[in-house]
């Protein structure tokens, strides 16, 4: 018979916890997408933004680094994304 870790509960409920906090942080991002709110801004050229992400991922734009690169073509990209078409 299989015996049972005392620390499985502590386990599943720090689990539960972290889930939980995980699915708030992603409902709250979704809603300030939709909400039109954009507290993060380019102090570069005043673009905004509703998730800091994607403020990172446009300021490499202005330092004209393309780290996503085509193996086919000399394609390069700010983001990865980009690449799988």
């Amino acid at each position: 018979m299989l015996q049972r870790s005392p620390n499985r509960r502590s386990i599943i409920v720090q689990w539960r916890i972290a889930y939980t906090q995980l699915r708030t942080l992603k409902i709250w991002q979704d809603m300030r997408k939709h909400s039109g709110d954009k507290p993060f801004e380019c102090k570069k050229c005043s673009k905004t933004f509703s998730l800091y992400d994607k403020l990172k991922t446009h300021l490499i734009t202005h330092e004209g680094i393309r780290p996503y690169k085509c193996n086919v073509c000399t394609y390069a990209s700010v983001d990865s994304g980009s690449l799988r078409k």
